[in-house]
């Protein structure tokens, strides 16, 4: 899966969170200052994260994920990271 992939997936799911147009998120967006989430909103966009991208989301890592940007470059490295351990595993 890209970037662009994933970036649509997230947008979607903070849209969701939000109740914030697609169209209007932006990746420089604060999920706290500028799209309003608060500690239940962050909890449950991590939970549908790791749903979505079969990921674990440390709770230590979910801390720092505060814009847009940062949790679209997460799951996106965290989706390399994973294709590339199948990948050695074969």
């Amino acid at each position: 899966m890209n970037r662009n992939q994933i970036k649509s997936i997230v947008i979607k799911g903070i849209s969701n969170y939000s109740k914030i147009p697609e169209h209007k998120i932006k990746e420089e967006h604060s999920l706290i200052k500028d799209l309003n989430f608060d500690s239940l909103d962050s909890t449950e966009l991590i939970m549908h994260l790791e749903e979505t991208f079969n990921i674990d989301v440390p709770d230590s890592d979910a801390d720092d994920l505060r814009t847009v940007r940062q949790v679209i470059d997460y799951v996106y490295k965290k989706n390399v990271n994973t294709y590339l351990k199948k990948i050695q595993k074969k």
